[in-house]
């Protein structure tokens, strides 16, 4: 006789699908499982008693308890309860964006059932950042980062990606996101993102990041970058693109003329472009 499987753990709630009359399949992130799906029994109800409802919504860290039959069987949800709560969080648009990317970058690339310490420890730090009222777009362009290195996906950051240098690295290419020398990007300056001579490419992933000092079209260069290499590597676009690139462009019209911000602004295709409402509903 095979003895059921009892898991406790802390976890961020990922997604949540409805699930018959009042129930949900909820996508799990736990500090020590990695990805998990659970079925959360009656947690739509909207006159349950006990925390369970108010617990999977929103972005807080969770205490969970999950039974199954067996390992490979799916697990039921039969406790949680609010350990860390965000609950100014969602009332920001910026941030809420932003918490939703984190959520996305975890689904896409976090392999299930794999602990993820690291990935863990980041998306924890930059929720509660999020909640303090930190910069939503230095941590979106650092988090991409961050992701894109945890997940495997190394950037050629430590030497120059045309001569081998390992001194004036002082642009990333769009294109590969991989660091470039001065003297190499020389020629093709109008095409690479610039990064000022104090900060360079490693001090990207520095966290929590400072990256207030750039310009707003070098951060928008540098979303560009990670977003890109997370298209290529994922294999499509995110569900949050849209918002992340008008939270992004936000302020690229404070350091150039209008002309020159209307070009940089990406056109939206109509069959990928989400409203607000679609992005921040229960996915």
């Amino acid at each position: 006789m095979v003895r059921p499987v009892v898991i406790e753990d802390q976890g961020l709630v990922i997604r949540r699908i409805p699930h018959r009359n009042s129930s949900l399949v909820v996508v799990l992130f736990c500090r020590d499982h990695g990805l998990l799906s659970c079925v959360a029994k009656g947690a739509r109800r909207v006159t349950r008693t006990g925390g369970q409802r108010a617990a999977l919504s929103g972005f807080h860290t969770v205490a969970l308890t999950l039974r199954s039959r067996s390992p490979n069987a799916l697990a039921t949800l039969t406790g949680a309860e609010i350990l860390v709560p965000r609950e100014r969080l969602p009332f920001k648009p910026a941030a809420m964006a932003v918490a939703q990317r984190f959520q996305e970058l975890i689904q896409r690339f976090a392999p299930p059932g794999d602990p993820q310490s690291e990935l863990w420890s980041l998306t924890s730090t930059a929720l509660d950042l999020l909640e303090q009222g930190y910069d939503p777009v230095s941590l979106l362009i650092s988090g991409q980062f961050h992701t894109l290195f945890q997940a495997g996906y190394a950037l050629s950051w430590e030497s120059c990606a045309g001569c081998g240098r390992t001194q004036d690295l002082v642009h990333l290419s769009p294109r590969t996101g991989n660091a470039v020398c001065g003297d190499c990007g020389r020629p093709y300056r109008n095409r690479l993102v610039d990064l000022p001579r104090s900060m360079p490419p490693s001090k990207l992933l520095a966290w929590p990041p400072d990256l207030g000092l750039l310009s707003p079209r070098t951060l928008w260069g540098l979303y560009r970058v990670g977003r890109d290499r997370l298209q290529h590597y994922g294999h499509k676009p995110l569900a949050s693109d849209a918002l992340c690139e008008t939270l992004t462009l936000s302020g690229i019209g404070s350091d150039s003329d209008q002309g020159e911000s209307e070009r940089l602004r990406p056109r939206p295709d109509p069959l990928t472009t989400l409203t607000t409402r679609e992005v921040c509903r229960d996915r």
